[in-house]
């Protein structure tokens, strides 16, 4: 079991994460070790296995829109997010550094100041952002 609980914690947080933040890598080893099994299977076979790609709606989403990868994340790649960014016609990413497929658990306070910022200035938010990556009007 702690070879794949230490794959799934890279995974989900980033590699190195168990080397800087070992309370955080922590928190996740122990959620996968007790988790139920059959729960386990049905979230996975769910979230990953059976998603729809909704790619060719994106286009049509008119409201401001931010997406958010880490910048070490294996599942949503930055390539992959900037692909989907590209798609919205109001929309921005911003690449969160060293962080991984659940960096909004690891990087809560950061995050909700840019949920916070994108809420009252949609463009202004993600144009002046670090790394931020901007699609349609916002790039303009």
């Amino acid at each position: 079991m702690r070879p794949l609980v230490h794959a799934l914690v890279d995974a989900l947080l980033g590699p190195g994460t168990r080397a800087t933040d070992p309370e955080g890598a922590a928190l996740v080893a122990d959620a996968f070790r007790r988790a139920d099994r059959r729960g386990m299977y049905a979230a996975i076979r769910c979230l990953s296995l059976h998603r729809p790609d909704l790619t060719a709606v994106l286009d049509t989403i008119d409201t401001p829109t931010l997406l958010t990868t880490g910048n070490n994340d294996p599942m949503w790649t930055t390539t992959d997010a900037r692909a989907a960014a590209a798609h919205l016609p109001h929309g921005g990413l911003v690449i969160l550094p060293a962080a991984g497929h659940i960096g909004p658990l690891l990087h809560a306070a950061p995050l909700a100041e840019l949920v916070t910022a994108f809420w009252l200035d949609p463009n202004g938010t993600v144009v002046r952002r670090a790394g931020a990556t901007t699609s349609g009007p916002a790039a303009t």
